[in-house]
């Protein structure tokens, strides 16, 4: 039998879950400001794995990459 994990890949590298405190200091803002923006729909929902609340590297850097387009397209 095959123990190994299915890798999951966002941009050339391995996707992996973030917590709370790691996805804000992604973003460069304090935890009690990454929350208040999940729950109010501006960030991406977390992934709940029993007790855990996790968020995917991917979705907070594919929010970030959005971010960046529309203010492209608005400068345009």
């Amino acid at each position: 039998m095959n123990d190994t994990l299915p890798q999951l890949h966002f941009r050339d590298r391995p996707d992996r879950l973030l917590r709370d405190t790691e996805a804000a200091a992604m973003l460069g803002i304090g935890r009690s400001t990454f929350l208040r923006w999940v729950a109010s729909c501006e960030l991406p929902k977390p992934v709940k794995m029993g007790g855990c609340t996790r968020w995917w590297q991917s979705e907070i850097e594919a929010y970030v990459a959005e971010l960046s387009e529309a203010r492209d397209a608005a400068c345009a």
